[in-house]
C-alpha cells in the first residue's frame, strides 16, 4: 500500500467549538465535531457529529484515517464528503467486534458490508480507501494496515464523485468517544 499523506492533524491545541478553520462541520447531521482535550470529540452526545477537511482538494482515489482512543458507538472516517451534496462514505467501528462500511445517499443511510471478525482495541487504526471515479467505486477498510472489509458499487447506485476526507463520531451519553491523529490524502496504488 502505498499513499502518501497530504494533511494530518493531530488535533493537539487548546479545546475549541470546532476542529479550526480548515475544516467544515456538517451540522445538518446533527453536530459539530470539537477539540477536547487534544483530541477530536463530539460538539453533542447522543448525535451525529461529522467534519471534513475543506482546505485542500483532493482526488476521487483517497484515504482517511485516524486512532480510536476508545471503542464505543460510533467512531468513524469519512471519504468523498462536500457541503452541496448530502452524500458520502463512512467506515464506522460501532463495537469492540462490529464495523461497517455504510453509504450516506440523499438524506439516508445504507449499509452496505458488515464485519464481526476484528477485535478492535483502544489505540487501533481505522482507516478507509476509495477507488473510482465512476462504475465501480471500491471502498476499503483497514484495522492497523490489514484491509477488513471491502465493498464496490454494482451500479451507477451510490457513485459519488469529489469531495474531501474527514471523520465522524456519534457518541452516546456519558461515553465520551473522541479520535487522534488524523491523516488523509490521496492513495497511489497500480492500477488505480
Amino acid at each position: 500500500m502505498d499513499a502518501a499523506v497530504v494533511v494530518s492533524d493531530n488535533f493537539d491545541r487548546p479545546n475549541a467549538p470546532n476542529l479550526g478553520a480548515n475544516w467544515t462541520g456538517l451540522t445538518a447531521l446533527g453536530a459539530n465535531l470539537i477539540v477536547t482535550n487534544n483530541q477530536a470529540g463530539a460538539e453533542r452526545e447522543d448525535a451525529e457529529c461529522l467534519a471534513y477537511w475543506s482546505h485542500d482538494t483532493f482526488s476521487d482515489n483517497q484515504y482517511a484515517q485516524a486512532v480510536i482512543p476508545k471503542i464505543g458507538f460510533i467512531t468513524a472516517v469519512v471519504l468523498r464528503a462536500d457541503s452541496t451534496q448530502d452524500r458520502f462514505y463512512y467506515g464506522e467501528v460501532i463495537g469492540q467486534n462490529a464495523y461497517n462500511i455504510v453509504v450516506r445517499w440523499d438524506s439516508a443511510w445504507y449499509l452496505v458490508a458488515s464485519g464481526t471478525s476484528e477485535t478492535w482495541q483502544a489505540g487501533d487504526t481505522l482507516r478507509l480507501e476509495a477507488s473510482g471515479l465512476v462504475n465501480p467505486v471500491t471502498i476499503r477498510m483497514y484495522r492497523n494496515g490489514i484491509q477488513v472489509l471491502t465493498w464496490t458499487t454494482s451500479s451507477d447506485l451510490y457513485v459519488k464523485s469529489g469531495g474531501s476526507p474527514g471523520l465522524a463520531i456519534f457518541s452516546q451519553s456519558g461515553s465520551g468517544l473522541t479520535l487522534d491523529n488524523w491523516k488523509a490524502g490521496t492513495c497511489r496504488r497500480r492500477g488505480w
